[in-house]
């Protein structure tokens, strides 16, 4: 528990870290992974594959059906 609350914690100050160089000093954005310590970097996500039209059309489609269901049709 407490090595993820210290893993959060640095994960936090990095993405800070990166913001107030882009913000204030350079125009040139730092990566966050590099400032946080290798022993509490998170583990780095495969890349999601680019979705076709059809599939995005699709998932757009379910959304509203959800998104309808909570909150009424669309326009009402």
């Amino acid at each position: 528990m407490a090595a993820a609350r210290q893993q959060a914690e640095w994960v936090r100050v990095g993405a800070l870290v990166s913001w107030v160089n882009v913000a204030v000093w350079a125009k040139k954005p730092v990566d966050p992974q590099k400032v946080i310590p290798a022993a509490f970097r998170p583990k780095r996500r495969p890349r999601r594959r680019q979705l076709t039209p059809e599939e995005l059309a699709s998932d757009s489609r379910r959304a509203w059906k959800l998104m309808d269901s909570f909150f009424g049709p669309r326009g009402a």
